[in-house]
């Protein structure tokens, strides 16, 4: 899983999120529950500017692992994005609340935050 993981950020960085995102299905199909391979292809289709499908898979992944936005405020951030692109901005305001509170220094969430007004 660990190289599906790995190759799937690497495609992502190379601009390539739609072959990340297949490859995260077929991590899937490996380890259904695995949290991280689903927020991974929520990053993947955000990428993509897919909103709607990115978080289709970012719920999908908090249900998995609710714990998932104590792995770092980018976490929290990149789930915020995805709902203030979908125009549901109290729930983006409410993952940037989140990951403030953990990570008070994290400069992207403060702008965002300020962008979308408290």
């Amino acid at each position: 899983l660990w190289m599906f993981n790995n190759r799937g950020i690497l495609l992502r960085r190379q601009g390539n999120w739609r072959e990340a995102a297949e490859n995260y299905r077929k991590a899937l199909a490996i380890a259904p529950s695995d949290a991280g391979l689903r927020y991974n292809l929520g990053v993947a289709h955000a990428e993509g500017k897919e909103y709607y499908t990115a978080l289709t898979h970012f719920e999908e992944a908090l249900k998995l692992d609710p714990d998932l936005l104590l792995q770092g405020p980018t976490v929290g951030y990149n789930i915020a994005t995805a709902y203030h692109r979908c125009r549901d901005l109290p729930a983006a305001r409410e993952f940037l609340a989140q990951t403030l509170k953990r990570h008070p220094g994290y400069e992207p969430a403060r702008r965002l935050l300020a962008h979308l007004g408290q």
